[in-house]
């Protein structure tokens, strides 16, 4: 097994690890958090921190490896294609993620849960969710395309 090889395992691993991680939360955590704003908005501190800690790092580690893996097969062409489009696909999600899921999900830690539930909460806050299904289908999609990558990678 040569090094190119365990770089891109070690980004495929750590791609989909955020993607079946987020899944997870899609599924579980943000409906828990977002069910009946702004009260239950109080549940986004008790892991706020915790969250931070673990994405920050993982997040940092994965975009790592892929731009390891990136250079160690810049001379596979197709291979060099699914990279670069795994990474366009990971940077969307954290662009996105910068400019409207992460600065929205801390406004709405900081609201004061014994507010009145508002409508107008509740509407923005499942567009929210709407919304990070699709990143995480964005994210998802990167992460196929990666695994093709490693199952055409010819060896360097």
């Amino acid at each position: 097994m040569t090094f190119d090889r365990v770089i891109l395992m070690v980004a495929c691993f750590l791609l989909t690890a955020m993607v079946g991680i987020g899944v997870y939360q899609h599924a579980v955590a943000f409906p828990f958090y977002l069910e009946n704003p702004p009260a239950s908005f109080s549940r986004i501190n008790q892991y706020g921190k915790s969250e931070v800690r673990f994405w920050v790092p993982v997040q940092a580690a994965t975009l790592i490896f892929l731009i390891l893996s990136l250079i160690a097969v810049w001379g596979q062409t197709d291979l060099r294609k699914l990279i670069l489009a795994t990474i366009g696909c990971y940077l969307i999600v954290a662009a996105a993620t910068a400019i409207y899921f992460a600065p929205a999900i801390i406004a709405w830690g900081k609201m004061d849960p014994n507010g009145p539930p508002l409508p107008e909460l509740k509407s923005a806050a499942h567009r929210w969710l709407i919304l990070s299904w699709l990143r995480q289908a964005i994210l998802i999609v990167g992460s196929l395309l990666l695994w093709i990558g490693l199952a055409i990678y010819k060896g360097g």
